[in-house]
């Protein structure tokens, strides 16, 4: 648990450090129903379309970051509050970035800590922390993301994958 006024320095899908970011190939567009910011979202390589849930075996997984667009803010006109899907959503249609390898800042509904490995919903993108070695979890994909700082339940912790702790 964190000391009492310790917050991140960031919020959820923001950079977490200058390693190198790497993203899905080719241009990228928010899915017509839009796309959940700071979440893993899924990559239809043949529309260039992104979706919050996986739709296809050949979709590529990518954790959604809020970037700027053309240099603009990313403020209401680009997003706004699901509060259904407790998140940021990309508008439709609008340029979407997945990254497929960063450091960046993810929430977890059930908290994590440092060595655990990155599962991503099918469904709706949110993050799962899970030991390693545990297998398989229903409903969930493996992502190549390890949590590299520990968090309580529905706050922040930096996911990665460049750095990484074995117990």
């Amino acid at each position: 648990m964190r000391p009492f006024g310790c917050r991140p320095p960031a919020a959820e899908g923001a950079f977490a450090s200058f390693n190198p970011r790497f993203q899905t190939t080719g241009p990228t567009q928010a899915e017509p129903n839009g796309l959940a910011l700071g979440r893993f979202g899924w990559r239809d390589p043949f529309t260039g379309l992104a979706y919050s849930a996986r739709q296809a075996a050949t979709d590529q997984l990518g954790f959604v970051i809020p970037v700027p667009i053309q240099g603009v803010c990313m403020d209401w006109r680009y997003k706004y509050w699901d509060v259904t899907r407790k998140a940021f959503i990309l508008r439709g249609g609008m340029e979407a970035t997945l990254v497929t390898r960063a450091d960046v800042w993810a929430r977890f509904a059930g908290g994590s800590y440092v060595t655990q490995q990155v599962y991503a919903n099918v469904l709706d993108g949110s993050c799962l922390a899970v030991d390693r070695n545990t297998g398989p979890v229903d409903g969930y994909e493996l992502t190549p993301f390890s949590v590299v700082s520990e968090c309580g339940p529905g706050e922040l912790a930096i996911i990665s994958t460049w750095s990484f702790f074995i117990p």
